[in-house]
């Protein structure tokens, strides 16, 4: 273990403005008030990491509404007054762990990965006060806030774990005390004594180690603890918290007990007479793990699996209940700082009623309820449940489409949802939910009149897009939905399922019998791949006197097929009308319909060289090659940026792992047309565009978020202006520039 010079406490400095602006990252927009140079510009996340134990936290005062949560690696303030929202940028990894002070004055973030860091940010503003970078080789698991907000400690993520305290307000780069994790057992919570900020628990899923910096070095001692010892089972630990103003610690675990720490008088060799050692076992939940326990005045505060709030005294004699919230296992209860608003609540009860300041619950169901004291005396359980204040999204997320004519895009998630959401409002207006089934993709027709959804299991349903309501149904295969497009003209619809097959639908009569009403008919299906399929596109043929509906599919064999669509029937199957080979040794990674085409029609496909292809539609001649985006590995994602108000035409896209960005057409490989960013700290399931071009939405899979950007394109305008004219963008990406000695070589060998 190691230990750095203390430092004077008279000279620790809080204000904001007396920290070095070295220590400060950029943030959002919407946190400093200026805007952002980017070309996309984040303004919107809905979703929050439901999953972090304690990492829901009311911010609210006699002041403010506000509460704070995190969402992939983005810190969000929510003012849930007005429904705004500050968004406080600058991890690149996701955020694993926050936690505020007491005051509410700052708030602290944590990140697990490669490069990771901690931010202090101020509440008020948004600004980010110090970052500490990369305080532990793979990121932070556990973080606190020592009462006084002077110190954090911190608990790593790598296998070998170490306890750290950082005196954040002191210029110093290293923390103030470091010591190994003794235990096997991986510890996931860390929490300062309230009473005594020098001692410090953590604790595993089966070990509590209690720590002491008071001297020089940290010490440490962690009280065995068997089934045998109270004749029961033990479950594993959640959390510990220390009981104010006593010498009790308290473990809440997964089977609903505690188990209470304190000095015991009696000696048994087993531990020293100053140290903790577990006295008894205490039933508060018969159903379900206790997720989270904290303190609020003099009361023990539990959040369970059960869906229910308690509160208990020192004796752990429960005082009130809250459990009619009917929003699922509790993970986080944040409680507001004490203010007039809160001190109103209560002239109206009677002396011996139950009071706290208004709370706030976060659920393992993405929902955060506001609750008040004054609710425990209620009579009907209704005025019980709370205020929803926020609902986030409780599964991951792999579909994403927007509509085409309105200001609405529709999502699925794997809890068997489907969302209607209108992102200017950024209201819910309607939800699906599919019993024993898991949406992947979505997709709306061109018309906005239909929304078709593919599923795991290989079902398609053709929904009404106003009302969701089921117009047909189709399972033709056992493999999952991967990819889902719709014709210009909305009456052809093709899927591409995990299992390497196309199947294709149009709407029609039945039997080609034209007494019987049209309808959604199944036309084919085709194996034309022998690897997976990663493209999948329409497009319209305009070279004859009448427009022809086109479908082109690109998979990673390294093939490009067009299927015959005027000639497939459900007699005939899904014709092939003719294969390329398009790459020798490169996997292509997606298609689309390039929409810059002019006479010629062409075809985009993008493979995993970051080159990007133009390939004439009829005779599948390559046109032209050019070098893609770089930024984040190889483009998975291309969709058409509409551009009704601008002077160029642009296309969105999307990598497999973090990054979005924007690509300028005409396509000439000039490195200032395009631009990327890191949009979600992992896999990036899907991109869509709103109908009027103003914004572009992200989700990302696992990390429960969908992301909305602001497009801005006059900062990639200037960018392509600034970075010059003819060659001289082209001779930039060659190692040293004109100066470089490799620029020299070719003038000496070829210029004449």
């Amino acid at each position: 273990m190691s230990r750095a010079p203390p430092t004077d406490r008279a000279s620790v400095r809080t204000p904001a403005s007396d920290y070095p602006e070295s220590n400060a990252i950029a943030a959002s927009s919407d946190a400093g008030g200026k805007s952002n140079d980017n070309a996309l510009n984040l303004k919107w996340v809905l979703g929050f990491n439901k999953d972090m134990l304690g990492g829901v936290h009311n911010l609210s005062d006699e002041y403010r509404r506000e509460l704070f949560y995190s969402a992939a690696h983005t810190g969000v303030i929510f003012n849930f007054e007005t429904g705004e929202q500050r968004l406080l940028q600058g991890h690149c990894n996701p955020i694993t762990c926050c936690t505020v002070s007491r005051d509410k004055r700052w708030i602290v973030t944590a990140d697990s990965g490669t490069d990771s860091m901690i931010v202090i940010w101020d509440s008020m503003s948004g600004i980010p006060i110090k970052t500490i970078f990369n305080p532990h080789p793979t990121g932070t698991q556990a973080i606190d806030l020592s009462p006084d907000s002077m110190f954090l400690a911190t608990v790593s993520c790598e296998e070998k774990q170490t306890l750290s305290v950082w005196e954040w307000t002191a210029e110093r780069d290293g923390p103030l005390y470091t010591a190994s994790v003794p235990e096997q057992d991986r510890q996931t919570c860390v929490r300062f004594n309230p009473s005594n900020i020098r001692e410090i628990s953590t604790n595993g899923a089966r070990r509590v180690v209690f720590w002491s910096w008071a001297g020089d070095s940290f010490e440490y001692y962690s009280p065995a603890l068997s089934g045998r010892d109270f004749k029961q089972k033990m479950g594993d630990f959640t959390q510990t918290v220390f009981v104010p103003n006593t010498t009790q610690a308290v473990t809440a675990t997964a089977d609903g007990d505690i188990v209470v720490w304190d000095i015991s008088l009696i000696v048994d060799g087993l531990a020293k007479p100053d140290e903790r050692r577990a006295i008894k076992v205490v039933r508060l939940c018969n159903e379900g793990a206790i997720n989270f326990i904290g303190l609020q005045d003099d009361y023990v505060v539990t959040g369970s699996a059960d869906g229910c709030v308690r509160f208990y005294d020192v004796h752990f004699r429960v005082i009130a209940w809250f459990e009619d919230l009917d929003a699922g296992a509790v993970t986080s209860i944040s409680f507001s700082a004490a203010g007039a608003a809160d001190k109103l609540n209560y002239d109206d009860m009677a002396g011996d009623s139950f009071q706290c300041p208004d709370f706030i619950v976060g659920t393992s169901s993405a929902l955060v309820v506001h609750l008040q004291a004054r609710m425990f005396d209620e009579l009907d359980p209704e005025n019980r449940k709370g205020t929803l204040l926020l609902q986030g999204l409780d599964s991951p997320v792999h579909g994403l489409a927007t509509h085409p004519k309105l200001p609405i895009f529709a999502t699925c998630g794997y809890s068997g949802f489907v969302q209607l959401w209108n992102y200017e409002t950024r209201g819910l207006l309607l939800v699906k939910v599919f019993d024993r089934l898991v949406p992947h993709c979505i997709a709306y027709d061109s018309k906005g009149e239909l929304l078709a959804v593919g599923f795991t299991n290989g079902t398609l349903k053709i929904l009404s897009a106003d009302k969701l309501t089921e117009i047909q149904t189709f399972r033709l295969s056992r493999e999952c939905l991967t990819k889902i497009a719709f014709s210009e003209t909305s009456r052809h619809v093709a899927t591409a399922d995990a299992d390497r097959s196309v199947c294709f639908f149009r709407i029609g009569h039945r039997h080609d019998d034209r007494n019987l009403p049209e309808e959604w008919i199944f036309s084919g299906k085709n194996r034309a791949h022998a690897r997976a399929i990663s493209g999948l596109s329409f497009g319209l043929s305009r070279d004859g006197e009448v427009p022809r509906i086109r479908l082109v599919s690109v998979g990673e064999d390294r093939k490009l097929v067009e299927y015959d669509v005027a000639n497939s029937t459900e007699y005939t199957g899904l014709l092939i009308d003719n294969m390329s080979k398009v790459e020798q040794e490169a996997r292509p990674t997606c298609c689309i319909w390039y929409p810059e085409s002019g006479r010629e029609e062409l075809i985009l496909t993008v493979n995993d060289e970051y080159k990007l292809k133009l390939w004439n539609a009829n005779n599948k001649s390559c046109r032209r090659t050019v070098l893609g985006p770089t930024y984040g590995g190889a483009v998975t994602r291309l969709v058409n940026l509409p551009a009704p108000n601008r002077s160029g035409r642009y296309l969105a896209y999307a990598t497999r792992d973090k990054v979005v960005g924007i690509i300028k057409l005409p396509l000439d490989g000039n490195p200032n047309k395009t631009m990327g960013l890191i949009a979600h700290p992992g896999e990036v399931a899907e991109i869509a565009c709103s109908y009027d071009g103003r914004y572009m939405l992200t989700c990302g899979g696992a990390d429960l978020c969908v992301n909305m950007w602001a497009v801005d394109v006059l900062s990639m305008e200037n960018s392509i202006i600034l970075g010059g004219h003819g060659i001289d963008p082209y001779i930039a990406l060659i190692e040293g520039g004109r100066e470089g000695t490799f620029f020299a070589e070719i003038r000496d060998y070829f210029h004449y």
